[in-house]
Protein backbone atom coordinates (compact mmCIF):
# COMPACT_ATOMS: atom_id res chain seq x y z
CA UNK A 1 0.00 0.00 0.00
CA UNK A 2 2.81 2.46 1.14
CA UNK A 3 3.91 2.22 -2.63
CA UNK A 4 1.46 4.29 -3.92
CA UNK A 5 2.59 6.98 -1.29
CA UNK A 6 2.91 10.43 -3.31
CA UNK A 7 3.39 8.56 -6.60
CA UNK A 8 0.26 10.58 -8.11
CA UNK A 9 -1.60 7.35 -8.46
CA UNK A 10 -4.70 6.01 -6.31
CA UNK A 11 -4.75 2.16 -5.22
CA UNK A 12 -7.29 1.46 -8.38
CA UNK A 13 -10.04 -1.34 -7.63
CA UNK A 14 -10.33 -4.09 -10.43
CA UNK A 15 -13.21 -5.72 -8.90
CA UNK A 16 -14.73 -2.47 -7.67
CA UNK A 17 -15.56 -2.03 -3.59
CA UNK A 18 -19.33 -0.05 -4.31
CA UNK A 19 -20.70 -3.14 -6.39
CA UNK A 20 -19.29 -6.00 -4.24
CA UNK A 21 -20.25 -4.67 -0.88
CA UNK A 22 -23.96 -4.01 -2.80
CA UNK A 23 -24.20 -7.37 -4.15
CA UNK A 24 -22.13 -9.78 -1.60
CA UNK A 25 -22.16 -8.07 1.32
CA UNK A 26 -19.61 -6.61 3.78
CA UNK A 27 -16.89 -9.65 3.44
CA UNK A 28 -16.75 -9.49 -0.09
CA UNK A 29 -16.08 -5.98 0.22
CA UNK A 30 -13.46 -6.71 2.24
CA UNK A 31 -11.44 -8.67 -0.25
CA UNK A 32 -11.70 -6.06 -2.45
CA UNK A 33 -9.05 -4.15 -0.72
CA UNK A 34 -6.58 -6.90 -1.19
CA UNK A 35 -3.15 -5.64 -2.97
CA UNK A 36 -4.27 -8.20 -5.98
CA UNK A 37 -7.39 -6.55 -6.72
CA UNK A 38 -5.40 -3.35 -7.05
CA UNK A 39 -3.84 -1.74 -9.70
CA UNK A 40 -2.42 1.93 -10.13
CA UNK A 41 -5.02 4.61 -11.45
CA UNK A 42 -4.94 7.80 -11.89
CA UNK A 43 -7.39 10.25 -9.51
CA UNK A 44 -9.50 11.71 -12.63
CA UNK A 45 -9.61 7.72 -13.89
CA UNK A 46 -10.55 6.09 -10.24
CA UNK A 47 -12.73 8.57 -8.50
CA UNK A 48 -14.44 9.88 -11.29
CA UNK A 49 -14.84 8.07 -14.85
CA UNK A 50 -14.14 4.34 -13.51
CA UNK A 51 -16.46 5.25 -10.69
CA UNK A 52 -19.03 6.33 -12.42
CA UNK A 53 -18.86 3.61 -15.20
CA UNK A 54 -18.79 1.16 -11.95
CA UNK A 55 -22.15 2.74 -10.21
CA UNK A 56 -23.96 2.40 -13.84
CA UNK A 57 -22.98 -0.82 -14.07
CA UNK A 58 -25.15 -2.11 -10.32
CA UNK A 59 -27.32 0.95 -10.74
CA UNK A 60 -28.75 0.94 -14.38
CA UNK A 61 -27.14 -1.93 -16.46
CA UNK A 62 -27.68 -4.64 -13.39
CA UNK A 63 -31.51 -4.22 -12.71
CA UNK A 64 -31.99 -3.60 -16.61
CA UNK A 65 -30.26 -7.32 -17.29
CA UNK A 66 -31.30 -9.29 -14.13
CA UNK A 67 -27.38 -10.97 -14.38
CA UNK A 68 -24.24 -9.61 -15.66
CA UNK A 69 -20.92 -10.83 -16.28
CA UNK A 70 -18.41 -8.63 -15.83
CA UNK A 71 -14.53 -8.87 -16.96
CA UNK A 72 -12.06 -6.10 -15.83
CA UNK A 73 -8.31 -5.67 -16.39
CA UNK A 74 -5.42 -3.54 -17.02
CA UNK A 75 -3.83 -2.85 -20.75
CA UNK A 76 -0.21 -2.20 -21.14
CA UNK A 77 1.68 -1.07 -24.35
CA UNK A 78 5.19 -1.46 -24.74
CA UNK A 79 6.34 1.13 -22.84
CA UNK A 80 6.94 0.50 -20.04
CA UNK A 81 6.28 2.64 -16.95
CA UNK A 82 6.72 1.89 -13.34
CA UNK A 83 6.10 3.06 -9.98
CA UNK A 84 9.19 3.90 -8.05
CA UNK A 85 8.62 0.36 -5.92
CA UNK A 86 8.51 -1.52 -9.61
CA UNK A 87 4.76 -1.62 -10.11
CA UNK A 88 3.77 -1.40 -13.67
CA UNK A 89 1.49 1.52 -14.33
CA UNK A 90 -1.10 0.22 -17.00
CA UNK A 91 -2.27 2.62 -19.90
CA UNK A 92 -5.52 1.83 -20.03
CA UNK A 93 -7.96 -0.29 -18.37
CA UNK A 94 -10.78 -2.38 -19.89
CA UNK A 95 -14.43 -3.42 -18.89
CA UNK A 96 -16.33 -5.94 -20.57
CA UNK A 97 -20.19 -5.91 -19.14
CA UNK A 98 -22.25 -9.36 -20.99
CA UNK A 99 -25.82 -9.88 -20.14
CA UNK A 100 -26.12 -14.10 -20.99
CA UNK A 101 -28.66 -15.63 -22.70
CA UNK A 102 -32.07 -16.02 -21.66
CA UNK A 103 -35.48 -17.35 -22.82
CA UNK A 104 -36.84 -13.89 -23.43
CA UNK A 105 -33.50 -12.33 -25.24
CA UNK A 106 -29.82 -13.28 -26.69
CA UNK A 107 -26.70 -12.46 -25.05
CA UNK A 108 -25.61 -8.74 -24.93
CA UNK A 109 -22.15 -7.07 -24.77
CA UNK A 110 -20.75 -3.67 -23.76
CA UNK A 111 -17.14 -2.93 -23.34
CA UNK A 112 -15.69 -0.15 -22.72
CA UNK A 113 -11.68 1.12 -22.54
CA UNK A 114 -10.45 3.88 -20.44
CA UNK A 115 -6.66 5.36 -21.17
CA UNK A 116 -5.53 6.80 -17.79
CA UNK A 117 -5.56 10.84 -18.72
CA UNK A 118 -9.50 11.36 -18.43
CA UNK A 119 -10.77 14.57 -17.33
CA UNK A 120 -13.02 12.58 -15.35
CA UNK A 121 -16.02 13.98 -16.89
CA UNK A 122 -16.42 12.24 -20.13
CA UNK A 123 -19.28 10.62 -21.76
CA UNK A 124 -18.96 6.69 -21.01
CA UNK A 125 -20.21 6.62 -24.83
CA UNK A 126 -16.59 8.26 -25.42
CA UNK A 127 -14.93 5.20 -24.49
CA UNK A 128 -16.81 2.49 -26.02
CA UNK A 129 -14.76 -0.11 -27.78
CA UNK A 130 -15.35 -4.12 -28.78
CA UNK A 131 -14.36 -7.00 -27.38
CA UNK A 132 -12.48 -7.82 -30.53
CA UNK A 133 -10.23 -4.52 -29.74
CA UNK A 134 -9.53 -5.34 -26.50
CA UNK A 135 -8.58 -8.98 -26.80
CA UNK A 136 -6.06 -7.17 -29.55
CA UNK A 137 -4.61 -4.72 -26.68
CA UNK A 138 -4.04 -7.44 -23.86
CA UNK A 139 -3.29 -10.53 -25.63
CA UNK A 140 -6.54 -12.53 -24.28
CA UNK A 141 -9.24 -14.70 -26.02
CA UNK A 142 -12.37 -14.12 -23.63
CA UNK A 143 -14.98 -16.32 -25.22
CA UNK A 144 -12.98 -18.98 -27.05
CA UNK A 145 -15.21 -21.93 -25.53
CA UNK A 146 -18.14 -20.19 -27.53
CA UNK A 147 -19.11 -21.68 -30.98
CA UNK A 148 -17.45 -19.43 -33.29
CA UNK A 149 -20.54 -17.50 -34.77
CA UNK A 150 -21.69 -16.69 -31.41
CA UNK A 151 -18.22 -15.73 -30.20
CA UNK A 152 -17.58 -13.62 -33.05
CA UNK A 153 -20.70 -12.07 -33.56
CA UNK A 154 -20.40 -10.90 -29.81
CA UNK A 155 -16.87 -9.68 -30.25
CA UNK A 156 -16.90 -8.08 -33.27
CA UNK A 157 -19.74 -5.21 -32.41
CA UNK A 158 -19.34 -2.31 -30.92
CA UNK A 159 -22.57 -1.50 -28.62
CA UNK A 160 -24.47 1.84 -29.45
CA UNK A 161 -25.41 1.43 -25.85
CA UNK A 162 -29.01 1.24 -27.00
CA UNK A 163 -29.91 -2.14 -25.16
CA UNK A 164 -28.53 -1.26 -21.54
CA UNK A 165 -30.16 2.33 -22.23
CA UNK A 166 -26.59 4.16 -22.22
CA UNK A 167 -28.36 7.06 -23.17
CA UNK A 168 -29.85 7.74 -19.91
CA UNK A 169 -26.99 7.79 -17.56
CA UNK A 170 -24.07 8.95 -19.77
Amino acid sequence: SDDYRNSGFDRGHLAPNYAIASEYGRSAQLATFKMTNISPQRPNLNQKLWQRLEEVIVSHFLPRAGELWVTTGPIFDDNITRLKSGIEIPDAFYKIIVKPTTNNSPTQAISFVMPQKVRGTEALSKYLSNIDDIEAATGLDFFRDLDDPVENSLEQSTSTGQFWNLSAVD
